[in-house]
This record gives structure tokens, C-alpha cells and sequence, in this order.
């Protein structure tokens, strides 16, 4: 039962006292996991997974859900079906690098505000050359002088690839990435502006830790699946370290 939670405990379990002890420790383990919240997200994905798949092409999807200020994981699915061997279901989608497309443009703009821009600020939404290229909107339309709300509101490409390169290029994105949870970006890999609308592979126990910083007013939570753990002679040996302030 909850297959990909289960083995994500006990993995980090094995790393901190072995198999062995995990095993044959008699170790009793509390984790943060809802159980109705889990069976839900579960549900929707056995029911999202067919809808996916035929729109989209896309024969697999993960969910995870947390705790924003305390970083508890309160629901965890890697796959919409563990046991399909055709999707590679035992694979925890949850902790593999994937691109997030749209969805790291707010880290972009989060980056920019530190250059005097603000939600208000407008951007022109025009057709744009980078060096060869000539990237375009989802659409293939342009808004002109939009402000930065609505960029980011209509998820248009044109202005977070502006935003990139006067927010700093990627090494400043990178930083404030890494400082809301974002450790696998590197800048030793030349991302270029691409990474602006998502191209740089990222997990997404990474990105959801990242979101928390903004619905947790600048605080960073670590994301925890275990709120404690006993030995066999009922001692706590470990505890839930909570959240940490971050300086953004």
C-alpha cells in the first residue's frame, strides 16, 4: 500500500542505519503521510493517467503534496501505477529530474524584482532574436507593453526570456534556485536562456520545495516524510527538524 511513499522511507531509512537495522531493528517509524489526502491523490492519478496519455502523450504522472510551513510530505504518488511494468510504474517520478517547463518562470521573475522590477513593472511581449533564434509564445501571438503580473499570469515565453537576461543570467537564477531548494541546476552547464521557460531538468520534490518558499513568505521548509522515530525499547532516536529561515 502506497507503494512509493513505503520505499522512499525505507531508502532513507537504510542510508541512516543500514539495512540491517531497518530490517531487524524493530525500529517503529511515524510518518507525516495523510492517509485520506494519499488515497485521493492516488484516485486521481489512476483517473487522470488514460486523459493524460491520450491528449497529451504522456503514459505517466506524479503528484506530491506538502505541508508548506512544516515541509511534511502529506501525499506521495511516483507513478499512476506502480505495478505497470509497460510505464516503468516502479519508478518514482517524484524524485527524477524532469523539465518543469512554465513553472520555473516565477524563480526567474522572483530573481528580477531584485533589479527594481516589480509585479507592476510592464515588459514588451514583441517578437523577439536571440542570437539565431527567434523563440515564440505558446500561442504564436504578442501582447506588447504587458506588465510582469500578466507575463507571468498567461505564461508568456517571450517575457521570462527577457526577465532572464536582466534579472543576471543564469548564474544569479541559479543562486536564488539553490537558496529555495533547487540543488540539481548547475552552472557549469551552459543552460542559456532556455532555462527561463524550464529547460533545465529539475525533481519535483525540488520544485514543490521551491513553491513553498513563496506560499510560505520567504521560509524555506526541508521536506520531511517522517515526523519521528523509536527504537525497539521505545526511545525517540529522531525527530522532524521543521523549518529553516533563508536569507532571499
Amino acid at each position: 500500500k502506497h507503494a512509493h511513499f513505503v520505499l522512499y522511507i525505507k531508502e532513507i531509512l537504510e542510508q541512516k542505519y543500514s539495512k540491517d537495522v531497518v530490517e531487524q531493528g524493530g525500529l517503529k517509524v511515524y510518518t507525516t503521510l495523510d492517509g485520506k489526502l494519499q488515497e485521493h491523490a492516488e484516485k486521481v492519478a489512476e483517473e487522470k493517467g488514460p486523459f493524460n496519455e491520450e491528449k497529451y502523450g504522456s503514459n505517466n504522472l506524479a503528484i506530491l503534496t506538502i505541508n508548506a510551513k512544516t515541509g511534511e510530505i502529506l501525499a506521495m504518488v511516483g507513478s499512476r501505477d506502480y505495478y505497470n511494468e509497460e510505464i516503468d510504474g516502479n519508478v518514482n517520478v517524484v524524485l527524477r529530474p524532469r523539465q518543469p517547463g512554465s513553472a520555473f518562470k516565477p524563480i526567474v521573475y522572483a530573481q528580477l524584482f531584485y533589479n527594481n522590477f516589480g509585479p507592476g513593472s510592464t515588459i514588451e511581449d514583441v517578437p523577439t532574436k536571440v542570437g539565431n533564434d527567434r523563440p515564440s509564445n505558446f500561442d504564436g501571438k504578442w501582447l506588447g507593453q504587458i506588465s510582469i503580473r500578466k507575463a507571468l499570469g498567461q505564461s508568456r515565453n517571450i517575457p521570462a526570456i527577457k526577465a532572464f537576461f536582466v534579472a543576471g543570467d543564469q548564474d544569479a537564477i541559479i543562486d536564488l534556485a539553490t537558496k529555495m531548494g533547487i540543488t540539481t541546476l548547475s552552472k557549469k552547464h551552459s543552460y542559456g536562456y532556455p532555462l527561463a521557460i524550464g529547460a533545465g531538468e529539475i525533481p519535483m520534490m525540488e520544485m514543490v520545495t521551491a513553491y513553498a518558499v513563496f506560499a510560505n513568505n520567504g521560509k524555506k521548509p526541508e521536506l520531511t516524510p517522517i515526523l519521528r522515530i523509536e527504537n525497539a525499547n521505545g526511545d525517540i532516536i529522531e525527530r522532524d527538524a521543521g523549518v529553516v529561515q533563508i536569507q532571499l
